[in-house]
């Protein structure tokens, strides 16, 4: 044991006669120089991603030999460059030498390395620091002299926009969201600001027979500086490639991880023919009709490529949604088109998307959660799949969920629609767990990004009966508006629901006349329009009958009771709505025991909202009111929606709206 520390003690001081220990220390002085010089610089100078990778390890290469040399030869300060001598030859004067020049030398060095590590471990002024891993890809600007190659421009930014996307650990804000800025010559900092990122991607294009130029810039938005740009070079053939090795050294540079099975959707080509690719970029640039034709078109060239079923398929289910009755044939073109595009992409999340909103038009509410599941798995930053969960989990009570489907959706479409619609789902969420100044906070926002006024008007009144201000709710409404409600309304108005909102308040205060008028005239536009009528139906049967209007009472508490039990029976979703409506039913047929049994079933629920909570007041429950069974049941109720309350308290006071 003593041999064997004496030889290692023996080697330790050879190494610092040969001074292979100085070389290093000063070595990695310089590698440290260095290597900080490249990652300050390579940015600026448009250098790839891979440059400091390649620095380090040709710095490591270049330690092996200068530790190799350094034992072999020495610097002699009279005869330059020469062999290491055995130890017994060095005279004392050239050790006294070469020891004073390697000291200082040295010290140089620790000073150097000492400097390099605290700047790293202690972050200067000015140090780019990533915070928010989030983009958003402006419309790129066409080089190109012909007006026509504005199309694959700009397909060439929604591609390396939807690689981007892909992306777990990066959020992405939609093409759609930042369509606004192509001739808005905003600051950077202020579409940012916008669009809430923390990186803006720029470029410019040109496309000259096959040959393809992108030129891109990566800005960090929060301090205004740049961070990234490059110029492509590629022909036709290489243009997915070209979208996976942007994408990819973006998200280097914002230090988003990518997962192996990131980058290989990232780097999977949608189609061998680029003539297809072609026509489906120019489909998405021209009117409906066209773009239907060149969709076609494409899949002459490949049957096999996803991305035209797609959007033929989004098109046909629009229609649908459009109106169902005359153009009902459309959803099975929806059903085609998104079996067609499963079947050569499964891991399309656009695909398994628009499943999920042919799926929740059929009624089949489970499965198409689970689509919207998988879409979401395979893109997560994919804006209408947030938006489909969100009315899923609303139509299922499921508040919390709601709520934060509706917010991931905000967050990444930031379109002016698009935001007037969620604020709004987001207020009407919280109308129905009766969160006063909160919904009026969201309405507002809609309010603010150009909704309806006469719509906001109508969810204002709304949420003051949902939290039993029966009177304010029609002070709300009412003012300048009478005309509208009576007489301007018809069956294309957005407005008609404001007649049930006034028809419902008027009823819950005892003027059985004046509910009259309005539930009159939204009959009359319902039956028009040939709308189903669900939760207001019962309330409808429930006036006509106290006004003498016996007619249509018999009728509509029989659709009620059909409709109803088959959505049980189905097994469709959510049934609390529809004990509710049952219990209604029974109660305007004298059955009060079937009426209390519906009402337990509802209690029996695992979640409430604010219709349920105002049972006690509805006055179709007038009969029943003291009955000791009737009221343990509302109680249980009232129960359910004040935990439903908590929860949905909770979720507010960790997001701002």
């Amino acid at each position: 044991m003593p041999d064997q520390q004496n030889k290692l003690l023996q080697f330790w001081n050879e190494l610092k006669r040969r001074n292979v220990i100085r070389v290093i220390t000063v070595y990695a002085a310089t590698a440290f120089v260095i290597i900080e010089m490249v990652d300050i610089l390579a940015p600026s100078l448009g250098l790839p991603s891979w440059t400091l990778n390649l620095v380090l390890i040709l710095l490591f290469v270049g330690l092996v030999i200068a530790v190799v040399v350094s034992w072999i030869y020495d610097f002699h300060p009279l005869g330059g460059i020469v062999k290491t001598e055995p130890a017994e030859k060095r005279s004392k004067e050239d050790i006294r030498r070469f020891s004073n020049s390697w000291k200082i030398a040295s010290m140089i060095s620790f000073i150097i390395i000492a400097g390099l590590v605290i700047l790293n471990v202690f972050p200067r002024s000015g140090k780019r620091k990533v915070i928010d891993k989030s983009i958003a890809v402006l419309p790129f600007i066409n080089d190109s002299p012909e007006e026509d190659g504005m199309y694959f421009i700009n397909g060439s930014m929604e591609s390396i926009l939807n690689n981007l996307s892909r992306i777990q650990d990066l959020r992405v804000v939609s093409r759609t969201s930042v369509e606004q800025y192509r001739n808005n010559l905003k600051p950077v900092g202020e579409i940012a600001q916008e669009m809430n990122v923390a990186y803006i991607l720029e470029g410019s294009g040109l496309r000259h027979g096959d040959q393809i130029r992108l030129n891109l810039e990566l800005i960090d938005a929060a301090h205004d500086t740049h961070v990234w740009s490059n110029s492509f070079d590629r022909n036709e053939e290489e243009v997915f490639e070209l979208y996976s090795d942007v994408a990819q050294m973006v998200a280097s540079e914002i230090e988003a991880i990518i997962t192996p099975e990131e980058q290989k959707r990232i780097e999977k080509i949608p189609t061998k023919s680029t003539t297809a690719y072609d026509l489906y970029q120019k489909a998405g640039e021209v009117g409906e009709d066209e773009s239907v034709d060149l969709l076609h078109y494409a899949l002459d060239y490949d049957s096999t490529f996803a991305l035209p079923y797609i959007s033929l398929g989004s098109i046909y289910l629009d229609k649908y949604s459009f109106n169902r009755e005359l153009y009902s044939s459309y959803l099975d073109s929806t059903i085609r088109m998104v079996d067609k595009a499963l079947q050569f992409d499964p891991q399309s999340a656009e695909a398994q998307s628009l499943k999920g909103y042919q799926l929740r038009q059929e009624g089949n509410i489970r499965e198409a959660l689970l689509s919207f599941d998988r879409a979401l798995q395979l893109n997560p930053n994919l804006a209408n799949a947030y938006n489909g969960k969100g009315w899923i989990y609303f139509g299922e009570m499921d508040y919390v969920n709601a709520l934060e489907n509706f917010y991931q959706n905000i967050i990444r479409d930031r379109t002016q629609a698009n935001l007037i619609a969620n604020y709004r789902s987001i207020g009407f969420v919280l109308t129905n767990l009766g969160f006063r100044e909160q919904a009026i906070l969201s309405y507002e926002k809609s309010l603010q990004y150009g909704w309806d006024s006469i719509r906001f008007l109508i969810r204002r009144a709304q949420l003051e009966f949902y939290t039993g201000n029966f009177q304010d709710a029609i002070n709300i409404a009412l003012p300048g508006n009478e005309n509208i409600w009576i007489n301007d309304l018809d069956e294309q108005s957005n407005h008609v629901y404001g007649l049930a909102v006034l028809g419902e308040c008027n009823m819950y205060l005892g003027r059985y006349e004046e509910s009259y008028k309005y539930y009159k005239k939204y009959l009359e536009i319902s039956d028009s329009a040939k709308w189903p009528l669900p939760y207001q139906k019962m309330n409808i049967a429930f006036i006509f009958s106290e006004t003498g209007h016996m007619d249509r009472v018999r009728e509509l508490i029989d659709q009620q009771i059909r409709q109803s039990d088959q959505w049980i029976a189905d097994n469709r979703g959510n049934n609390n709505a529809h004990y509710q409506y049952l219990a209604m039913a029974y109660m305007l047929s004298h059955d009060k025991a079937n009426a209390l049994l519906y009402l337990k079933f509802l209690s029996q629920q695992k979640r409430m909202n604010a219709p349920a909570a105002l049972i006690p007041e509805n006055p179709i429950y007038r009969e029943i009111r003291n009955d000791p069974e009737f009221i343990g049941i509302t109680s249980r109720i009232r129960s359910r929606y004040l935990e439903d309350q908590d929860q949905v308290r909770q979720w507010l006071m960790e997001h701002v709206l």
